[in-house]
């Protein structure tokens, strides 16, 4: 895998094609990081803000951190470029002009108001234009999964937090993904909230990824299995009440070593 060193445009200035390890790491819903560690001949220095990407990817990563332990070897990590987010704040409130925090709601689909977070942002901010992002265009970078977006419209109250928060609280509970990044080749980079796509054997317009050791397509698979976090017992605690409620296969009967409580807090419902 050909790890492509970009300008300040986003364009391919150079190419990585050797280095002792790499990891890239994509998510659907958050920031992706990687670690690169390169020795000898092959530890070419970085300076820290150099944009990486690689072919098979539409994530641009980020060096951050550089790490020399003194053993010949450098190893380079950091974030993809959705983590700038973090560093740009969702305002409903004129700030340049001294106003008082108020809360705003916004109405539209998830996907149409996380857009227009990103967008009132970091692409047409006329309030406070330096927070603007002058490499992000207009527009996809791809196509939607076949998993259909949500289509309501839901009313989304909300004040100052991280743009990288407000985006994540709009589409989070809707099973949203959001990208910042680029096509290989192309140095445009867009911002988009997307759906990703049924890859079950349920369906037939996409070929099926169903991954299991019988099929042959895990190769020795690693398997950890944990009761640190079992419960069969809950005692629940609403407004007007209280109950224990009992695990399938449990009862009034369970005591004893075999008996797990958890507490819960249902103060909010009546």
């Amino acid at each position: 895998m050909d790890i492509y060193v970009l300008d300040e445009e986003f364009k391919d200035l150079d190419v990585l094609d050797t280095y002792d390890s790499m990891i890239w790491t994509e998510r659907y819903s958050e920031f992706g990081d990687f670690e690169m560690v390169l020795s000898g001949s092959k530890a070419r220095r970085l300076d820290k803000w150099t944009a990486l990407g690689i072919r098979e990817s539409k994530r641009v990563m980020i060096v951050e951190t550089i790490d020399e332990p003194g053993d010949g070897t450098i190893k380079y990590t950091g974030r993809s470029l959705e983590s700038l987010m973090d560093s740009r704040v969702n305002l409903p409130t004129n700030i340049a002009s001294g106003a008082k925090s108020t809360p705003v709601t916004k109405t539209d689909t998830p996907q149409n108001i996380a857009k227009f977070f990103f967008e009132s942002v970091c692409r047409t901010n006329t309030l406070i234009p330096a927070d603007n992002l002058s490499f992000v265009a207009a527009g996809d970078l791809f196509a939607n999964g076949n998993i259909p977006r949500p289509t309501d419209s839901v009313a989304f109250q909300y004040s100052e937090e991280s743009l990288y928060s407000a985006i994540k609280a709009v589409c989070d509970p809707f099973s949203l993904g959001f990208v910042l990044g680029r096509n290989h080749g192309s140095p445009t980079c867009r911002f988009q909230v997307y759906t990703g796509s049924d890859r079950t054997g349920w369906q037939t317009v996409y070929p099926a990824v169903i991954l299991s050791t019988e099929l042959d397509t895990l190769e020795d698979p690693q398997m950890i299995t944990s009761s640190a976090n079992y419960k069969n017992v809950a005692y629940v605690f609403a407004e007007n009440g209280s109950r224990i409620v009992y695990a399938d296969g449990s009862d009034s009967s369970t005591a004893g070593f075999d008996r797990r409580v958890m507490f819960v807090s249902a103060t909010d419902i009546t």
